[in-house]
């Protein structure tokens, strides 16, 4: 006879409680779930908010020129400098030689095919150096981004160079 009356002896045993190792599994895959949809909702985001307030083109019209003079059966006599106190020269894509534009890719931004005016994996390099290093060893602009850094003269601050990555995603 049992003791206890209470206690039914039948009953079946409650269910082990779960193993440290999947508690912990069960945390990480909840965080990666988490993650993947923080990244999309950003990501989604980003693309709405870029339709909607696209790059100004005009914007471009702003870069500023070296001044260039020519004779009257226009050849080149003379050029001075921009404000910066650069020759910058405005001359159409087809002046050049294919070539120029494939080894500017290969030395600037090797993956400019690839990305939309952010390479986020040279982000996420650079970030990893400059973290690693305690000190800034490596930047990530694209050539989109230094186009967009030429539109306004400003400091090199963290503000400006969200700003240039914003104006680079919309260009």
């Amino acid at each position: 006879m049992n003791p206890h009356p209470k206690i039914n002896d039948n009953a079946p045993a409650p269910p082990a409680p779960p193993s440290r190792g999947a508690r912990c599994c069960r945390r990480v895959f909840r965080l990666a779930i988490f993650a993947i949809a923080t990244t999309a909702l950003a990501w989604c985001a980003l693309e709405i908010a870029i339709r909607l307030c696209p790059f100004p083109h005009e914007e471009l019209a702003r870069l500023c020129y070296s001044p260039e003079w020519f004779s009257a059966d226009g050849e080149p006599l003379a050029q001075g400098f921009d404000a910066r106190g650069q020759i910058s020269l405005r001359r159409d894509a087809k002046d050049f030689s294919p070539w120029l534009a494939k080894a500017t890719q290969a030395v600037e931004d090797r993956r400019f095919r690839e990305h939309h005016g952010v390479d986020w994996l040279r982000v996420a390099r650079a970030t990893f150096d400059n973290v690693t290093h305690w000190r800034r060893v490596s930047g990530a602009s694209t050539i989109t981004m230094q186009l967009c850094r030429l539109l306004d003269e400003r400091p090199r601050t963290w503000a400006v160079k969200l700003d240039e990555t914003w104006r680079a995603l919309r260009l």
